[in-house]
């Protein structure tokens, strides 16, 4: 059988057109609204087809005793590996913060179990993982809690990955 430059042609056609079919620029999601305890409507995405979630959440800042809550907003239906970054940058005092991943086990929900934690208090370590192989929470939520004099810049990366 001999190679014809119009086998080539075909064959390569065919893999372009393969290639550009398994690509998918968009994640398909399902939107929800569901009611908070406050009565505001609150926006909730079924987490990605695909199972992977990549959330970068803003850097931001805690002073003293101040609090601050990250929200997860998807809906996590099925058994996730979650991994979350801490980075901190101390600006003054001494370093006291507590964070506190928790999860809801039903969207209408109100009672928050903690699952992991990260407390970084007068350390000198800049980096923290929480991470674990299944969390089977409905939402996920970061509690940021500090404490004593300090102020602390916080980044925070969520990696979440279905684990079936």
């Amino acid at each position: 059988m001999k190679f014809r430059k119009i086998d080539f042609l075909f064959a390569l056609a065919f893999l372009a057109f393969a290639g550009m079919a398994a690509y998918s620029p968009s994640i398909p999601m399902e939107t929800i609204a569901v009611e908070s305890e406050t009565g505001n409507g609150l926006s909730y995405e079924y987490a990605p087809v695909t199972g992977v979630i990549a959330k970068p959440y803003t850097k931001d800042t805690i002073t003293n005793a101040a609090n601050d809550t990250l929200s997860l907003n998807y809906i996590l239906a099925s058994p996730y590996q979650y991994s979350y970054q801490i980075r901190l940058t101390n600006i003054s005092g001494t370093r006291s913060i507590k964070f506190y991943l928790e999860q809801i086990s039903a969207t209408g929900s109100t009672r928050w179990m903690k699952v992991d934690s990260a407390i970084t208090s007068g350390s000198t370590i800049n980096d923290y993982l929480m991470k674990g192989a299944n969390t089977w929470g409905n939402k996920h939520r970061i509690i940021v809690d500090g404490a004593g004099t300090q102020s602390t810049a916080y980044q925070v990366d969520a990696w979440l990955k279905k684990s079936n």
